[in-house]
């Protein structure tokens, strides 16, 4: 439940067309609830402006259908459902609580969307070094995406044949954000010198590099490039957007 959702049921309280009582068994939950094994964050749009995404790695099917069940029961929510790190066993179970649920094996990403509305600023690159670093990428992608961003994908171009990276300068140049799936030699530093190319925009770009340990994030402004400190594919997402 987000700041709009909470707006709306206010509003339908002050025009009769919901009880108080009906509006307090909505809000009940927030900000979470406890099922036991987990204590699900309703609250969690609220504050950080997406749902609580689910980590599948660790947890048994039937937790993660649980919690996908939770999300799903508060009607006066429509927000989108992502769980990351997940397989068939858990995409079985998830499909029992709802059938609209897609099930990605390629990143391991189960997604159900209740809304299609683009919230984001601008476009976000998603830029793969090699075939091999597409599983990455395409999680970055549907995050990126489920939490209302516009996404341009770029793959299989590393610094090997970096004639195949300028040839989607435009594409580079336009996005407000880049995220660069891959090992640093093999498209960090390509993305580096980008970072240089476009100091002149009046913009504030910020380009993401991953190698299967880390996540480093390169912020680009106008005057230099820096690295922040390691944050997940969603963590990266959400704070390009930001």
């Amino acid at each position: 439940m987000n700041q709009s959702d909470i707006r709306k049921l206010l509003e339908s309280v002050r025009a009769g067309k919901l009880t108080p009582e009906g509006a307090l068994e909505r809000l009940k939950h927030l900000p979470f609830e406890d099922i036991g094994f987990a204590k699900v964050d309703h609250h969690r749009a609220l504050r950080q402006g997406f749902a609580e995404v689910i980590f599948g790695k660790g947890k048994t099917p039937a937790q993660v259908g649980e919690i996908v069940r939770a999300m799903l029961r508060h009607k006066g929510s429509k927000h989108n459902v992502l769980v990351t790190r997940a397989d068939r066993k858990i995409f079985a179970a998830v499909t029992r609580v709802s059938r609209a649920a897609k099930f990605y094996p390629l990143s391991g990403v189960i997604s159900i969307e209740r809304s299609r509305e683009i919230t984001g600023k601008g476009t976000i690159a998603v830029v793969a070094a090699g075939t091999s670093d597409i599983p990455v990428a395409e999680e970055a992608v549907l995050t990126a995406k489920l939490m209302g961003n516009r996404v341009a994908e770029i793959y299989d171009v590393g610094v090997a044949g970096i004639h195949r990276l300028l040839e989607h300068r435009p594409a580079l140049a336009a996005a407000r954000a880049l995220r660069a799936a891959g090992t640093p030699g093999s498209i960090s530093s390509p993305a580096a010198a980008r970072c240089a190319s476009t100091a002149s925009r009046a913009m504030n770009s910020r380009m993401i590099s991953e190698d299967p340990s880390k996540i480093r994030l390169i912020r680009m402004s106008r005057r230099s490039c820096s690295a922040g400190t390691p944050r997940s594919p969603r963590a990266a997402i959400e704070a390009a957007v930001s």
